[in-house]
């Protein structure tokens, strides 16, 4: 706990008098955090420099992965129950790990159009 209290500590928006009235000193000994407390005050104003004086950086963004190109579909379906069947058992990307089945909607086989929707809620396909 005590690490993780001085990692997001921020000394930027200290305000000691306000930290003391709303955590009496009187309190501090039921808190473990409570003997970090000097030290990041003291260093407070050091730090702010520090952080002032380094030069700005432009945030990391981390963009997943995908494959150059997408697997093959397999073998075709001809039907809609051999299509229901193949995608009971597709496992060619991460969509089926936290699913618990595959749902199919309803309508008619030969329709003209289709409309794939969102996904079931956590509960609606069990």
């Amino acid at each position: 706990w005590q690490t993780y209290y001085a990692s997001i500590f921020n000394p930027a928006r200290l305000n000691t008098r306000m930290m003391l009235q709303e955590m009496p000193a009187r309190y501090w000994r039921h808190l473990p955090e409570a003997q970090l407390l000097p030290g990041l005050v003291r260093d407070a104003a050091d730090r702010v420099q520090e952080m002032h004086d380094r030069p700005a950086q432009a945030p990391q963004r981390k963009i997943p992965q995908r494959p150059a190109v997408l697997p093959s579909p397999g073998s075709s379906a001809d039907s809609l129950d051999a299509l229901r069947a193949q995608a009971a058992g597709c496992r060619q990307c991460p969509l089926w790990e936290p699913a618990t089945q595959v749902v199919f909607g309803q309508g008619p086989a030969d329709a003209r159009v289709m409309v794939i929707g969102e996904q079931p809620g956590d509960t609606e396909d069990l």
